[in-house]
Parts: C-alpha cells; sequence; structure tokens
C-alpha cells in the first residue's frame, strides 16, 4: 500500500498543476477598473486547500481506508470539473455581455 500512495501522490502532483493551471485561466478574467483582488486570495486559498487534500489522499491510501483510483478521480476529477465550471461560466459571462441587447418596443 506504500507504494501505491506514493504513485497517487506523484501523480497528483501532476495532475493538480494541471487542474491548477485551468483554476488559473478562470480566475484570470478580471476587470481592469475594479482594484480587488479576490482572485488571487482565492487562488491562494485553493492551493492550499488542493495539497493538503492531496497529502490527506496518500494518507489514507497508505492506510487502506481509501484506493488509489476512487481518490485520484474524486480529489482530481472534482478539481478539474470545478475548473471547467468556473471556465464556462466566465466565458458565459463575456459572450452575454458581447452580444447586442434588444431594444424594447
Amino acid at each position: 500500500a506504500p507504494e501505491r500512495a506514493e504513485l497517487a501522490w506523484r501523480l497528483g502532483l501532476a495532475l493538480g498543476a494541471t487542474n491548477l493551471a485551468l483554476l488559473g485561466i478562470g480566475l484570470s478574467a478580471a476587470h481592469p477598473r475594479r482594484a480587488t483582488n479576490w482572485n488571487l486570495l482565492f487562488a491562494l486559498l485553493s492551493f492550499i486547500v488542493y495539497y493538503n487534500l492531496i497529502n490527506v489522499s496518500q494518507a489514507w491510501i497508505a492506510g487502506g481506508r481509501v484506493g488509489m483510483g476512487a481518490s485520484l478521480l474524486a480529489l482530481h476529477g472534482t478539481a478539474l470539473a470545478l475548473a471547467l465550471a468556473l471556465i464556462a461560466w466566465r466565458d458565459h459571462a463575456t459572450v452575454w455581455r458581447l452580444l447586442p441587447r434588444r431594444r424594447a418596443g
């Protein structure tokens, strides 16, 4: 089990880098005239939580609580789905702003 946990941790770092890059793409859409940096704070918090979950899943796999495949799919699949949903939401909001508005009457 420790070998599987080590493999899951190594694969998790690679998958995590990809998922965090996608999350960064989704968070990079910002309004240039707005002075807030909440996206940067959210990205930092996401990294901390995600990295800790990778380490917790390694410990759980080593202890035999969960399987390697289930852990990888649950953690990184969820992160991928959230990152893609954020990108789609940002693109959808951008598309609606670019469409011409219909005039009443």
